[in-house]
């Protein structure tokens, strides 16, 4: 995590560096999923907007999902705040021919899954897409997303499910969060940040081995 000049900022992992690293337009590195759901009785779809308000008033909760990746001169780069985030720029409402009525749904769902997941995400929002279909045959509605690999762990991935889902069908709305953009700083800010973060690490690791220096016994049972 970055704490330089810039305030708290984090920045990517080496790991998930190399999700964006080996990513080509042939080769998406984002995983994606299919939702079918089932509608309340007496509900003839689902409700895009209720949908986003929700989104809208838990993402204080994962402000993982309104950040994007920013480039650092040095190191790593870095996720910061995007100062044009949007939630109707990330959750579009589709409803494909034949869908409604059930009739050639499955064929009508795969071809909207297979055009979906096969576009590349955006690399200057944040890392992550939703598709509504308010109608998916008869008292069903579905739900297609994806996020990039980069910002998918098994945090993040709950993070996701407490902004989709909730635990009861009448649950009430999170307390409203004011959120303002923090900015990202310019260039010679980020390069000097990520010194500063190559200088801590460095000493980290420094330390880390003379630790292990002076307990043997520790280090051996590391090296087996």
């Amino acid at each position: 995590r970055s704490v330089g000049i810039l305030g708290a900022m984090d920045r990517l992992s080496a790991l998930d560096t190399s999700f964006l690293q080996v990513e080509t337009p042939s080769a998406h590195m984002h995983v994606g999923w299919s939702a079918t759901l089932e509608l309340p009785d007496g509900a003839r779809e689902l409700d895009p907007d209720a949908l986003a308000e929700r989104i809208a008033a838990r993402l204080h909760l994962a402000p993982r999902f309104r950040q994007r990746v920013v480039p650092a001169p040095l190191g790593e780069p870095l996720w910061a705040d995007d100062p044009a985030f949007r939630v109707d720029r990330h959750v579009s409402v589709v409803q494909p021919e034949g869908v409604e009525s059930g009739r050639g749904a499955r064929t009508a769902m795969d071809a909207l899954a297979a055009d979906f997941l096969s576009s590349q995400l955006d690399r200057s929002r944040p890392l992550w897409e939703l598709v509504v279909v308010p109608r998916a045959g008869p008292g069903r509605a579905a739900v297609l997303g994806k996020v990039h690999h980069a910002m998918v762990d098994g945090i993040a991935a709950v993070e996701l499910g407490t902004l989709l889902f909730d635990l009861a069908p009448d649950a009430a709305l999170p307390e409203p969060a004011d959120w303002d953009p923090e900015p990202a700083g310019g260039g010679m800010r980020l390069a000097v940040d990520a010194v500063a973060d190559s200088a801590v690490e460095q000493f980290r690791a420094a330390r880390r081995m003379a630790s292990l220096g002076l307990q043997p016994r520790r280090t051996l049972r590391i090296a087996e």
